[in-house]
């Protein structure tokens, strides 16, 4: 696998390991084959479900030649949570809650023998949206890479 295919699996094995996450029939990921083409997913109406993705940012170079050496990169990944309204504010909140508890800023996970470190992470607040009442949350993270390019 590549380095940012094994990034996304150390951040997704730990978010998927919380209490209150939506099963892997209620995710919608990356990629993922179904009737809506934004998400890649179709949600059950009345069931929570949540959207993950992964957005990569700056490349910081920290060594010299370029090709094999150490670089930083930058990114965050956003879940999006949806619950249905009325029912779901505070299950939502929990959620949301354990989402930031478990992503605490200086986290280091350990992805292909490399370090992934957890910056901070940030919860935006809830709105209405039709049938569901949603909210996000934002992990921040860098991550110290072997520079791929030749």
């Amino acid at each position: 696998m590549s380095q940012d295919t094994d990034l996304k699996t150390a951040i997704e094995t730990r978010l998927f390991a919380i209490a209150g996450m939506p099963d892997a029939d209620h995710r919608a990921l990356e990629n993922a084959a179904a009737a809506d083409p934004d998400t890649g997913y179709e949600p059950t109406p009345g069931e929570p479900w949540v959207r993950v993705t992964h957005r990569f940012g700056i490349e910081q170079l920290m060594t010299l030649p370029a090709v094999g050496g150490r670089l930083w990169k930058y990114g965050f990944t956003q879940v999006d949570a949806f619950f249905p309204t009325l029912e779901g504010c505070a299950a939502l909140d929990t959620l949301m809650d354990a989402i930031r508890a478990s992503f605490a800023p200086e986290l280091t996970l350990s992805v292909s023998g490399l370090v992934l470190r957890i910056r901070s992470s940030q919860r935006w607040g809830g709105e209405r949206d039709g049938n569901w009442w949603w909210d996000h949350a934002d992990i921040y993270w860098q991550f110290r890479a072997v520079n791929p390019l030749i």
